[in-house]
């Protein structure tokens, strides 16, 4: 598949969960929020204590900060996302991955991703690389319990490396879509 037929793929997989999810709210009668964005900065530097960051390209932990947006409110939390399985192609690499982001007294959420990254810029020293991912709700605790949504995030990863060893890495994304079911507080 190119790339304009995946894109063309990925907006029939959000506009078809949208319609699920509209049905489902009018069903359950609970708040259907079609405006839902995330963002997340993630930094080798951010890895909880005794926890790691990532020491190689496919070194599969990120760690973070997140911003997530409903209905104009903002809420701020962690993120911890890390690769489960995946492919590796000579200019890109395919897989499946999960994200947990923590909102405090808002609750937890996890995210089950398919994901493409792309290696656009190659060198000894430094690396970036495109990300694209369709992501659902898998699970949740607190304001997220019940909570169903599909998102759509892009962005990189960077990389800064010495002698093949990374120094430093970010990781950047940020994405919209849709949560039916989330209990905001009032």
């Amino acid at each position: 598949m190119n790339a304009k037929t995946k894109k063309a793929l990925a907006v029939a997989i959000i506009g078809m969960a949208t319609l699920v999810l509209t049905a489902i709210g009018l069903a359950q009668k609970q708040p259907l929020h079609n405006v839902v964005t995330f963002e997340a900065f993630c930094d080798t530097e951010q890895a909880p204590p005794g926890e790691p960051g990532p020491k190689s390209e496919d070194d599969p932990n990120w760690y973070g900060v997140a911003t997530l947006t409903i209905d104009g409110q903002k809420y701020e939390g962690t993120a911890a996302w890390q690769v489960v399985k995946g492919n590796m192609y000579a200019d890109s690499y395919y897989g499946c991955a999960k994200a947990t982001y923590d909102f405090g007294d808002l609750g937890m959420v996890e995210i089950w991703e398919r994901c493409k990254t792309t290696f656009d810029d190659v060198a000894e020293t430094h690396r970036k690389h495109g990300y694209s991912g369709i992501n659902m709700i898998a699970d949740g605790t607190g304001a997220f319990e019940k909570a169903m949504g599909v998102f759509y995030f892009m962005g990189h990863t960077e990389f800064w490396m010495e002698a093949g060893v990374i120094q430093r890495g970010e990781a950047v994304y940020a994405g919209s879509g849709m949560i039916d079911g989330i209990n905001l507080p009032e």
